[in-house]
């Protein structure tokens, strides 16, 4: 890989991260604001299917951001590995 491919390679996986790790914030978030929702009053009959989908998707987002991580860490090892 040419030199000058390295840092826009760096930027994508970093803002991917950050893009990741946001929509795992907002999804986290989600699932407080349904619990507390769904706490403090009488729960609706579709109320454990909207903490399970909740649940669902902030597991989702969690896995993704951990795999940007991954590929974040992979390319960072690979690059410091270069240099030595």
């Amino acid at each position: 890989m040419p030199e000058s491919e390295g840092p826009s390679v760096h930027a994508t996986l970093v803002r991917q991260l950050a893009e990741a790790s946001l929509r795992a914030s907002s999804a986290s978030m989600e699932l407080i604001a349904v619990t507390n929702d769904i706490l403090s009053r009488l729960p609706p009959h579709d109320g454990t299917e909207r903490i399970h989908n909740a649940a669902n998707v902030l597991k989702a987002a969690r896995k993704e951001a951990m795999a940007a991580h991954k590929r974040l860490k992979d390319y960072l090892n690979t690059e410091s590995c270069r240099k030595t």
